[in-house]
């Protein structure tokens, strides 16, 4: 039987060529070399000297989160103060600012 070439450069050839056998060569050569130095990019530096700096944006949001969840969410004493007033009538609501506010607060959706 004969084989016909249009055929069989169709197949894939199953032995490899001295220019692929030389490509892989290459590749582990390359493999082995990051393997040896780290990651591609990095210079060789440890952890012990690596640096970590928290901008002043982020120390400021650590000021005002430790303040926060120190402060109470009820102010006791303004609470103690309304019902003190409401008690002894003196508590007086401006319906007209009240209502000011009520029409800016929908007018802002």
């Amino acid at each position: 039987m004969k084989v016909q070439p249009s055929v069989a450069s169709n197949i894939p050839s199953t032995q490899t060529s001295e220019a692929d056998k030389s490509k892989n060569a290459a590749r582990a050569e390359k493999l082995k070399a990051m393997k040896e130095i780290g990651r591609p990019g990095q210079t060789g530096a440890t952890s012990e000297s690596a640096k970590t700096e928290i901008s002043d944006k982020a120390k400021d949001l650590s000021k005002a989160l430790a303040v926060a969840s120190t402060t109470p969410d009820v102010r006791e004493d303004k609470v103690a103060e309304l019902k003190k007033r409401i008690n002894e009538g003196r508590y007086e609501v401006d319906s007209k600012k009240v209502a000011d506010k009520l029409v800016d607060d929908h007018l802002a959706f």
